[in-house]
């Protein structure tokens, strides 16, 4: 504490709070115009339509997300059901052959039935 210098190096000017307050006075004041009820409402406009904005999109994005996972539980189900369907038999015509397959006659006879690349690539997924 010793080390630090006491001295202030801002100087405030001979006289100067003295004249502040002539100085203040000398300034002309406006007149305050009286607020409309649109300009007293638009802060409060202005935050109504933020929320209704963000809430419109957050409905939006719920409602594609919600219809977006319907659709691929409804396929995942749709894809388990066709393959525990051929898992046990082979159809060919009218005749029932009972013998296990395997997942490349499955892949096979999905192609021969114009099933499409996509659902097969999603079945080759699991």
């Amino acid at each position: 504490m010793e080390g630090i210098r006491k001295h202030n190096p801002i100087d405030v000017p001979e006289g100067y709070f003295d004249s502040l307050r002539t100085r203040l006075e000398a300034i002309p004041h406006k007149e305050r115009a009286e607020r409309g009820v649109w300009e007293k409402l638009m802060p409060y406009a202005s935050l109504a339509a933020c929320f209704a904005v963000l809430t419109l999109a957050g409905n939006a994005v719920l409602h594609r997300t919600i219809e977006e996972k319907a659709s691929s539980e409804d396929e995942e189900l749709y894809y388990a059901g066709l393959s525990n369907s051929f898992q046990n038999e082979l159809l060919l015509g009218n005749e029932v052959i009972d013998e296990p397959v395997s997942e490349d006659d499955i892949i096979n006879y999905l192609i021969e039935s114009s099933v499409s690349e996509q659902s097969i690539a999603y079945l080759d997924m699991k």
